[in-house]
């Protein structure tokens, strides 16, 4: 999965279009306006949150989440080549190459940890891993994660491909705001088709 996601950056498309490919490419319904509303209506809730020290874990190339957060942090992927993109478009972010599950960070050093579309990529005992090693590190946990519209199975391998031809086995769950409020612990924090998002206390 490590593999195919940092080879991916090279083809990744921005935004709400990402977003519009990746479920049409499943069979699933998906509009494009709508996606564009609900990416709105996350930001504004992100940038609404209480002003703290913060990591974004898994942060990607384009920082369109990680430029929401208020307050001072750094942002963290296990990507060499989305840590470059990102420091072009955010140049005072601090950042941090290191695997989610092994956090170079002290405990309880942290206000925030947030995370958007990688614990829904995460098998069961991986999952398990990634909160335990949350919550050593951090009070807060807010996590941003993929919706479930329309022709979208819950969960199952996927195989993507690249425009080189090389393809690979992707585990993907897609799920509902409940689902995800339950699993951390904590409350939700916005329900749509395309994106979910909770929070709960570390």
């Amino acid at each position: 999965m490590w593999h195919y996601y940092d080879r991916r950056i090279a083809y990744r498309e921005p935004g709400a279009n990402n977003v519009l490919s990746y479920f049409l490419g499943l069979g699933a319904s998906a509009d494009l306006d709508e996606i564009e509303d609900e990416l709105d209506a996350v930001r504004r809730l992100l940038r609404g949150l209480p002003a703290t020290m913060y990591i974004d874990i898994g942060c990607g190339p384009t920082g369109e989440f990680t430029s929401q957060l208020p307050g001072i942090g750094c942002a963290t992927d296990q990507s060499a080549a989305a840590l470059r993109q990102l420091g072009r478009r955010l140049p005072r972010l601090p950042l941090l190459r290191a695997d989610a599950l092994r956090l170079p960070i002290a405990d309880n050093s942290i206000g925030r940890v947030f995370m958007s579309h990688l614990y829904g990529l995460l098998l069961p005992d991986e999952s398990a891993e990634l909160l335990a090693e949350v919550r050593r590190v951090a009070h807060e946990i807010v996590i941003l994660d993929s919706g479930r519209p329309p022709g979208t199975e819950r969960e199952g391998w996927q195989t993507r491909s690249l425009p080189d031809g090389t393809s690979y086995p992707i585990f993907r769950r897609h799920l509902d705001v409940e689902t995800l409020a339950n699993e951390i612990g904590g409350d939700p924090l916005f329900s749509g088709q395309y994106f979910v998002m909770a929070s709960a206390p570390c």
